[in-house]
């Protein structure tokens, strides 16, 4: 009990919890309705702290980076580098047009989405045709308007 209340991180919170409510003699169902938590994570932690102690209720997702980017520093900023220039076939770079020439680069296939979300990483972004242009169209390099504008990053405030 004392471990629960003093935990500050919520999912590790949660995990004594369970242990809690089992000492207290609840029922699986009941303790995975109060915590939220499935009958069978819940069996789970149960299990995992009986064969490892203590340290089985920590938040096992702390220190993962997750997957690495499919491109690597110098593949996004060659990308970059292509995104300032015409499409290979003349028109608008399109998540898909994206899509392939990461394919390209990496020799295996790569979703259309994964070039729209590059698009959108790099700061791009999508701007249709509007009946009355108030300022100069960006000209890309085969002389026709972009639809594509680059938004200016700009320095997260800091709350104090």
């Amino acid at each position: 009990r004392d471990r629960y209340r003093r935990c500050r991180n919520p999912v590790e919170r949660r995990y004594w919890q369970v242990l809690w409510l089992v000492a207290q003699g609840m029922l699986t169902r009941e303790i995975s309705e109060e915590a939220q938590l499935s009958p069978r994570w819940v069996g789970e932690l149960v299990r995992r702290y009986n064969r490892e102690g203590p340290e089985a209720m920590r938040d096992g997702r702390k220190g993962r980076a997750g997957r690495p980017p499919l491109l690597s520093t110098a593949q996004r900023m060659a990308l970059e580098e292509v995104l300032r220039a015409t499409a290979p076939d003349g028109g608008e770079w399109t998540g898909s047009k994206v899509a392939a020439w990461m394919s390209e680069q990496l020799g295996r296939p790569v979703a259309a989405q994964r070039g729209w979300d590059y698009l959108r990483r790099l700061g791009f972004t999508f701007h249709s045709g509007r009946a009355v242009r108030r300022a100069p169209a960006r000209v890309n390099g085969n002389g026709k308007p972009s639809r594509w504008r680059r938004r200016e990053r700009t320095q997260p405030s800091v709350r104090h």
